[in-house]
């Protein structure tokens, strides 16, 4: 995908737009006219591969690491690198409206009772 000019034929609109090589017309967002590709100061210009979202995320990788996924992504956060290191520290991206999972209290009480039901069961003796 590359960054490229349009301007409507119609309204004289100018947009930019982030669309495939090949693709040479685009709806105006104005008056609905078709926009033509022009050659101005973003045509073809390649996107970035990191955003800014991913800089973020170096705050809250562990610095101190040797993994070499962790060095690699610290040295160049690229999405490239993202996945390798979302991938073999076995993290994934949240879904929409999943909401973190709280760990559950610890009840001393009941970890009492269970772990006396389970003495009593390998302890019993059956006649």
């Amino acid at each position: 995908m590359l960054l490229f000019d349009f301007v409507c034929s119609d309204c004289s609109t100018i947009a930019e737009s982030i669309v495939d090589r090949d693709v040479e017309t685009i709806p105006c967002p104005e008056c609905g006219a078709d926009m033509h590709k022009f050659f101005g100061n973003s045509a073809g210009k390649r996107l970035p591969d990191t955003a800014e979202w991913i800089n973020s995320i170096r705050d809250v990788v562990d610095k101190e690491s040797t993994k070499p996924h962790v060095q690699a992504f610290m040295k160049s956060p690229t999405r490239e690198n993202l996945r390798i290191l979302m991938q073999k520290e076995g993290i994934r991206h949240m879904e929409p409206g999943e909401e973190r999972r709280r760990e559950p209290e610890f009840d001393e009480d009941r970890m009492a009772a269970r772990l006396l039901r389970q003495k009593m069961e390998r302890e019993r003796i059956e006649v």
